[in-house]
């Protein structure tokens, strides 16, 4: 249950609400919230009262209750996307999560040719972790001879991505 401080030095009493709940006393300078809150927002007033009887304006605060994980993160290659205002941390193979807020993932280093791992979790801004998404990719340089192909393309100038059907080297890679 969310708890709130405030000065109240030079006030001669305190009086506290959350939303329309009743009116306590909070002449300590702490309110605790005595009902748990439903998630949303919802707002809590304090109004100081001197000893001569004058009360201050209402002083408020809006309070966010986000009990709710964001969902898994969705990708898109090695980019991703997820709740509005919310981190996200990446972690390849076993290597520690590192931010990757941008919403995309590039490795520090150059990868060995293998078969890896990329997780991906959000934490909103209430601080709720969400679950893990996985995308497995691999990586292979293509061989040393197929730099330059006889219809007069190279790896690099592919736009779109290494095509196995015509790679006569790699018959079983024919259908992928």
């Amino acid at each position: 249950r969310p708890t709130f401080t405030f000065d109240a030095s030079g006030a001669a009493s305190a009086s506290c609400r959350i939303d329309e709940e009743p009116v306590v006393d909070c002449s300590s300078g702490t309110f605790t919230i005595a009902s748990p809150l439903s998630e949303g927002t919802h707002t809590a007033t304090v109004i100081l009262t001197d000893s001569s009887e004058n009360s201050s304006d209402p002083i408020t605060a809006d309070v966010v209750i986000d009990t709710t994980p964001p969902v898994a993160p969705v990708f898109t290659d090695l980019a991703f996307t997820g709740e509005a205002d919310a981190t996200f941390s990446c972690k390849l193979g076993d290597e520690p999560a590192v931010d990757c807020s941008a919403g995309s993932f590039t490795p520090d280093a150059p990868l060995e040719d293998g078969v890896y791992a990329l997780t991906v979790f959000q934490t909103d801004r209430a601080g709720n972790q969400g679950p893990v998404a996985s995308r497995g990719f691999m990586v292979e340089a293509p061989p040393a001879d197929w730099a330059d192909q006889p219809d007069g393309s190279n790896w690099a100038n592919r736009s779109n991505g290494p095509n196995w059907a015509n790679r006569p080297d790699r018959p079983d890679r024919a259908n992928q």
